[in-house]
């Protein structure tokens, strides 16, 4: 009697050999090597210094291009790249000052594999709009962007810093903190909801912004909540971006594609925040664990004011 196949499984199994032999190609294509740099405290193993090497031994199956070379804390070179924290990641720090605290866990892996892209391009793909903004900055920017394995929003915000560095990687360098391996540094910047970005420890955005948006907010080194381009009567009509009405006097235009469900904080000074938090994703697997059912999306809207403003 013979076993019966499940076409389904099958199906899957084609797909994903297919994605990798056309990651294959795009890392054979890449103009450029990517080395990776792991440092650790000497004697301190734990988890997400596992998972570093386990991730990043996966994506070198990829390419002989990733390179990892490893070190303790007290290595000449950590004190070159001034690394003081266990384990950190730094991506070809000779050419760009990108560091990850932490591991590319879960939804982080999708970062990763888009750094990795970009390094080894040598580009950062950013949009002319986002060009223009750029040759705007002409002073360090020293950018933080917390994160956290559960946030399918943070990749967004961590690849748009990771397109300024490489844009900009004399002037912009970037540490990505993941919220679970360096809780005493969240609870500095009060990062418990992520993603959250900081310039010069100023924050510059909560949630997934539009790349247009960040690189604005990076530029002004304060919260932009929207950016209009030059030819943004085209835009809006072409739908590419959405409008997101708060009442009769206040509208918010985002771009509409390829970004995920995020949620919006509106303040009474007029200004809207947006906001990722991994709970509320935890909570809709619940509910439909709890009721058998797929949630296709939601609308989550506060009402805040200012803890100095009384009215």
């Amino acid at each position: 009697m013979q076993d019966r196949v499940n076409p389904h499984a099958r199906q899957s199994e084609m797909a994903n050999e297919d994605y990798i032999r056309q990651l294959k190609a795009t890392f054979e294509q890449l103009p450029n090597d990517i080395p990776l740099y792991l440092f650790s405290a000497k004697g301190h193993e734990d988890a997400f210094t596992h998972a570093n090497r386990q991730i990043i031994r996966a994506f070198r199956e990829l390419s002989s291009k990733i390179t990892l070379r490893e070190y303790d804390l007290d290595h000449e070179l950590a004190r070159k790249w001034n690394v003081t924290s266990s384990p950190t990641l730094l991506i070809a720090p000779e050419r760009y000052p990108i560091r990850w605290l932490g591991a590319p866990m879960g939804e982080e892996a999708r970062t990763f594999l888009e750094i990795l892209i970009l390094v080894g391009l040598g580009q950062s793909n950013l949009s002319d709009q986002s060009q223009r903004v750029a040759t705007r900055i002409d002073s360090p920017r020293n950018v933080k962007i917390f994160v956290s394995p559960t946030c399918p929003y943070c990749p967004q915000q961590a690849v748009n810093a990771v397109k300024a560095v490489i844009e900009k990687p004399e002037l912009v360098s970037l540490e990505i903190i993941d919220i679970q391996s360096e809780p005493e540094i969240a609870n500095q910047y009060a990062a418990q909801s992520v993603p959250q970005a900081f310039a010069n420890d100023v924050l510059i955005g909560q949630g997934a912004q539009p790349e247009e948006v960040f690189m604005s907010s990076l530029q002004k080194l304060e919260v932009q909540t929207v950016f209009f381009p030059e030819s943004d009567a085209q835009v809006v009509e072409c739908d590419l971006v959405s409008k997101h009405q708060f009442g009769s006097n206040l509208a918010q235009y985002e771009k509409s594609y390829g970004f995920k469900q995020h949620d919006h904080i509106l303040m009474n000074d007029g200004n809207v925040i947006e906001f990722c938090d991994p709970r509320i994703q935890n909570i809709k697997n619940t509910l439909e664990e709890m009721f058998d059912i797929d949630i296709t999306h939601h609308s989550l809207y506060f009402f805040a004011r200012n803890k100095d403003n009384k009215v």
